[in-house]
């Protein structure tokens, strides 16, 4: 079966575009369309990430995010709060397993991991949860469905102990 190609760009309720028209603080609208964990012929694979980091002594946050790729680490700044989160489009005529893995730094810290799969067919089809935090490295595979159009939220958070401002997330994707 044929995949026709929707993209590169989608925010799930607007026509395809080639790429965000804005990313503000807000970030942009959508997120890549990839193929399974392949590049196109003329496009790599991407995903966006957001961030957010709140400053407990300043009551400020610092909000960004940008594209990146598999095997690309993305990472918070060091703060009392750390929010990342990724996102993603699919499209794939067989399954497919991306890896994660997540890297926290607050020595007494909690938090959470969650991840869900949508696809277009079925709404959503995959919820995972996890606690984080207290520095150390997790690493978990998730399988894909095939699809006509899927997506992939992946959300990880974590805060300092009190008194503390090392929370800190570093976050990577790669095929498995």
């Amino acid at each position: 079966m044929a995949i026709l190609r929707a993209g590169p760009w989608w925010s799930g309720n607007q026509a395809l575009d080639a790429g965000p028209s804005t990313w503000g603080d807000d970030g942009p609208d959508g997120a890549p369309v990839n193929c399974a964990d392949k590049d196109w012929l003329n496009q790599s694979w991407e995903g966006r990430s957001d961030y957010d980091l709140f400053n407990s002594s300043t009551g400020t946050n610092e909000i960004g995010g940008k594209t990146f790729s598999l095997d690309q680490y993305v990472e918070t700044g060091t703060d009392g709060f750390a929010f990342l989160a990724f996102g993603f489009y699919w499209q794939a005529t067989n399954d497919f397993d991306i890896k994660q893995t997540v890297e926290t730094f607050a020595d007494s810290g909690f938090g959470d991991w969650s991840v869900i799969l949508s696809t277009i067919e079925d709404g959503e089809v995959f919820n995972y949860f996890n606690t984080i935090g207290g520095g150390g490295t997790q690493t978990e595979t998730f399988t894909l469905p095939a699809t006509t159009l899927g997506f992939a939220s992946f959300f990880m958070a974590e805060q300092s102990g009190q008194g503390e401002d090392d929370a800190k997330i570093k976050s990577k994707l790669e095929s498995a």
